[in-house]
């Protein structure tokens, strides 16, 4: 019996030792599992932070892409409008242009009219001086006449001037520039 007692106490003695192996790997199975919670709570954490940070991105992702589309729409309502302001200012410049080229041409036809007046001009003060001086040689020649040859009269003749005279008549421009007296012929 005593090799049954000590072969009890034996076997005793190794299950109080694989019973303290089982106790202290339990206890170290709870460690970690309590590490593993603590673990897990925190990752649980971070996970919960992370689909806030998540959900707020995607927040802010949609406010900044309906900025972003209507920065969009405005730049291009912006383009349009410039390139509309660009159409009506090469519009308007090609009719200034054209305008311009008008009145250049308006102008030089002026010029020219103004130079072809300013020659008639000369040339009907040239014309009237001539014809003052007819008239005074006429006059002159009508005083003289009818007193040196009052038998013609008498012949109803009209006495016709001389081939040879001609009268003197200074047309300078000084003359043809200043004012003349029209002078009616008294009869």
């Amino acid at each position: 019996m005593e090799k049954l007692l000590v072969t009890a106490n034996g076997r005793n003695k190794m299950t109080d030792e694989e019973l303290q192996a089982a106790r202290a790997d339990l206890k170290r199975v709870k460690s970690e599992l309590v590490t593993s919670l603590s673990r897990c709570e925190r990752l649980a954490e971070e996970l919960q932070r992370a689909r806030t940070t998540g959900a707020e991105s995607e927040s802010a992702r949609r406010e900044l892409a309906t900025q972003a589309n209507e920065l969009t729409l405005k730049l291009r309502e912006a383009e349009s409008l410039r390139v509309r302001r660009d159409r009506d200012a090469d519009a308007l410049r090609r009719d200034i242009d054209t305008r311009m080229d008008s009145d250049r041409y308006e102008i030089g036809q002026l010029r020219t009219s103004l130079e072809i007046a300013k020659s008639e001009i000369r040339q009907l003060r040239a014309e009237r001086a001539i014809l003052t001086g007819q008239l005074e040689v006429a006059r002159s020649e009508r005083a003289g006449g009818a007193v040196a040859s009052s038998p013609l009269d008498e012949r109803d003749e009209v006495r016709m001037p001389a081939a040879s005279f001609t009268p003197m008549i200074d047309i300078s421009e000084k003359s043809l520039r200043a004012p003349s007296v029209d002078s009616t012929p008294a009869e």
